[in-house]
């Protein structure tokens, strides 16, 4: 009887085990898409401090009246999971693209930032500043 209980408990540590083998493979994942995602914001601040020191001037889809808001009107229309010709179709070429295994990302001027997922499809945005 001892013994029956004994292996039922081995079982069950090894079952135990296994299951926190693949939450932590689960958690390292995602911790190597979070560096790369931060990697990335990092590479996309230092962009945006030289592009703002080097432009000093507004970003304009439209030139003329109310091209401000033209152009946050145009950014909003940016849905989560198009895809980049979508977006093309909408804001125009970027004005720089960084690429890594696991994210795109679309510069375009004052802020103004697109962030693909792997599958080629728009995860989040930033609006340009004005």
């Amino acid at each position: 009887m001892k013994k029956g209980f004994f292996i039922v408990f081995l079982l069950v540590c090894v079952l135990n085990v296994e299951s926190q083998v693949g939450e932590i493979q689960e958690l390292e994942d995602r911790i190597e898409l979070l560096e790369a995602r931060v990697l990335l914001l990092e590479k996309a601040v230092e962009g945006l401090l030289a592009e703002s020191e080097a432009e000093n001037q507004t970003l304009q889809l439209w030139p003329g009246r109310d091209s401000k808001e033209r152009n946050i009107n145009v950014w909003r229309k940016l849905k989560r999971g198009m895809s980049k010709h979508e977006a093309i179709s909408i804001l125009g070429e970027a004005k720089r693209v960084e690429v890594s295994s696991a994210l795109e990302i679309w510069y375009y001027g004052n802020g103004g930032i697109l962030w693909f997922d792997s599958g080629s499809r728009l995860d989040s945005w930033s609006e340009p500043m004005y």
